[in-house]
């Protein structure tokens, strides 16, 4: 119990010193770039959940937005009912700006924790297991996917699963099953492509177990071995049929949908091919800085956008830490040094193995070597499971198997040391190091949400639940802001919705707000106020925006009612318009 306290008041400090810009405003901020509108739509999904909760309406059945059609969340194909309901029950205790950020510091907390006493079943060292605790907790892939991916962020389940899983190759019984059960369930229940991810790492860790204490053992031993195999099969396979029995509803919504579009981002069960290669990590992605950390960032950022580094500032930050890797280093060398067979040695061959393979898994489906093609397991994958597209998101597990490697590393850097006092000197030097590397501000990455245009606190103060039209229309994909906004006011509008809906099609008619008809449409929707945001159609730089923007001024069907500072306009249409 003291040492589960001491972990938990390390983890909570380090945590708030990692995290503190968005830890210090958990009332008025979220974790985000500027840049990305994800989290806007995060938080209109956590004030949907309070909101139809209080006014008793249905979630599935929102008519909030995409109106006076709606979205019917009830077809989505992904689908997370047990993340939903806590998030749920949060918005309603709190508020969706703190249900939010409750998300992401419980993301960071709960990953130290079990990571710790993850790390410490395979190293039966506190200072080493924290070490490994600090490392994969604290990575920039974390801190990137709380400032966008909030579902991503929740990394703790994966490692309480394999907690578990672990324990039940080790000691086949019925209390190890459960548990792995209920940790494969929490990891479905928060994000899919995690879900993925430890299907495959329960596939490649059941058969490396397996191969490894056939050919161990001596052969009048192997009836015995293989009754313990037929067990551990038996166990693995119970887990593979629960995981289908939880995906089984998702494949029936997928056979039954009827919603098509050509856009990726929004087909979600099929992501264009192509997507597999800007999504898939690069030579340099796990060995330059994040380009956020303040110091060494400068580094990476002559790579953005080259083949070597790729991209996205978000998908290809897989910095596994030069510390670590140096640590890893330590430990391979070591188990390469000696053979002699021990439980030890076991778990670092065992890592080493899933480090590599996880490297591999998130790559691009084929390596290009002049005439020469390799295919990579992303390619076979994709005909099977093609809704899946980043594979670089493996990198979160080449951090798992480079975070027990570095923590044998230091136990075996610590052991060499006589002076206690030089090693417990040595080992604050490197956590230091692997936090100075994983630094991440300034500046800050967090979004002030409590920073309201004024004209949707005009719009707030006008009476009535009427509906609104905001402009240019999202058409491509939902304006997550002009959602978020939807919070600030409580009023219906018709953006919105998702592609491929009616709803979208329906908008897709009606773009074009200078012309006439489109005044008519409106109008027929019961639309009252209609809100221009001059900015983004001049940010376009289009003749064609620009003057569609002129004549909109001058639509005699519009009424100006006010102009504000901030490039947006609000007019109201003339009811007489046919």
């Amino acid at each position: 119990m003291r040492t589960f306290v001491i972990i938990l008041l390390g983890i909570i400090i380090l945590t708030f010193i990692m995290t503190f810009p968005f830890f210090l405003n958990v009332n008025t901020a979220i974790p985000g770039f500027e840049s990305s509108d994800e989290p806007y739509g995060g938080l209109w999904s956590l004030w949907w959940m309070r909101f139809s909760n209080l006014n008793h309406l249905s979630y599935n059945s929102c008519k909030m937005i995409a109106y006076p059609e709606g979205m019917d969340f009830s077809r989505s194909i992904v689908t997370y009912p047990l993340w939903d309901f806590l998030n749920s029950k949060a918005s309603i205790i709190f508020n969706e700006v703190v249900a939010y950020n409750l998300n992401v510091i419980l993301g960071f907390v709960l990953t130290g924790i079990f990571m710790y006493y993850f790390a410490y079943y395979f190293i039966p060292n506190k200072p080493a297991a924290f070490l490994s605790s600090l490392i994969f907790t604290f990575c920039p892939y974390h801190f990137i996917r709380a400032w966008q991916h909030i579902g991503l962020a929740n990394t703790q389940w994966m490692v309480l699963y394999l907690f578990f899983f672990f324990k039940l190759l080790a000691k086949r019984n019925i209390k190890n099953l459960v548990f792995s059960l209920i940790g494969i369930y929490l990891v479905f229940s928060f994000d899919y492509y995690y879900a993925y991810f430890m299907v495959v790492a329960t596939i490649l860790i059941f058969f490396y177990w397996q191969i490894h204490r056939f050919f161990k053992t001596s052969r009048p031993n192997r009836i015995a071995e293989l009754k313990d195999i037929f067990k551990d099969s038996l166990y693995t396979s119970l887990i593979m049929l629960f995981c289908f029995l939880i995906i089984l509803p998702i494949i029936m919504r997928i056979l039954n949908s009827h919603v098509t579009t050509s856009n990726a981002a929004w087909n979600m069960s099929r992501r264009a091919f192509e997507d597999l290669f800007s999504q898939s990590a690069k030579p340099l992605s796990y060995f330059l800085p994040s380009l956020q950390q303040p110091v060494l960032g400068g580094i990476t950022g002559f790579f953005i956008g080259s083949e070597l580094y790729g991209k996205s500032l978000t998908e290809h930050v897989l910095f596994l830490g030069w510390i670590p890797i140096i640590l890893a280093i330590v430990a391979v060398r070591r188990w390469r040094v000696n053979k002699t067979y021990s439980r030890e040695n076991f778990y670092i061959g065992l890592f080493t193995y899933l480090t590599f393979v996880f490297w591999i898994f998130s790559q691009p489906p084929w390596w290009q070597i002049g005439p020469l093609k390799i295919y990579m397991p992303s390619f076979f994958m994709y005909k099977f499971l093609p809704m899946f597209r980043a594979y670089c998101r493996f990198g979160i597990l080449v951090m798992l198997g480079v975070s027990i490697l570095a923590g044998f590393g230091i136990k075996f850097i610590l052991s060499s040391f006589k002076n206690r006092f030089l090693a417990f000197i040595v080992y604050i030097l490197f956590c230091v190091l692997i936090l100075f590397e994983f630094w991440s501000y300034p500046p800050f990455k967090i979004i002030y949400v409590n920073r309201v245009p004024p004209v949707y606190s005009w719009l707030k103060a006008q009476p009535g639940l009427f509906v609104i039209a905001e402009y240019p229309l999202d058409i491509e994909a939902p304006n997550e802001v002009y959602k978020f906004y939807q919070t600030k006011h409580d009023k219906k509008m018709i953006n919105g919705a998702f592609p491929g809906t009616p709803a979208n099609k329906f908008l897709c008619n009606i773009a074009d707000l200078s012309n006439p008809n489109t005044v008519g449409m409106l109008n027929n929707l019961g639309v009252k106020y209609v809100l221009v945001h001059s900015q983004d159609y001049q940010a376009t730089g289009l003749v064609e925006d620009l003057k569609q923007l002129e004549e909109i001024k001058n639509n005699s069907s519009l009424r100006l009612v006010k102009d504000f500072n901030d490039g947006i306009s609000v007019y109201e249409i003339v009811r007489n318009t046919k």
